[in-house]
């Protein structure tokens, strides 16, 4: 597990199961949290390849992807 302090905040530095090396800030200064937000990274990175789980998206995910899905098409206008 790697975790580390920088500029007052946590960092964790973690491999996903499909191989793919993931470094993200926890957001936090305290390290137990620090510490909860690798599991539940780590746990929800298992369930994604392991369980065949989908992640979960929202709903600004799902407009904007329609919106790049649907800009070739000749009746789309940007406003």
């Amino acid at each position: 597990m790697a975790l580390w302090k920088r500029a007052g905040k946590y960092y964790v530095k973690l491999t996903a199961p499909d191989g793919t090396l993931i470094r993200r800030s926890t957001g936090t200064t305290d390290r137990q949290k620090a510490l909860e937000f690798h599991d539940k990274l780590k746990a929800e990175l298992w369930d994604l390849a392991r369980l065949k789980q989908k992640p979960k998206r929202t709903c600004d995910e799902a407009a904007l992807r329609w919106l790049k899905e649907k800009a070739h098409k000749k009746s789309y206008r940007m406003m």
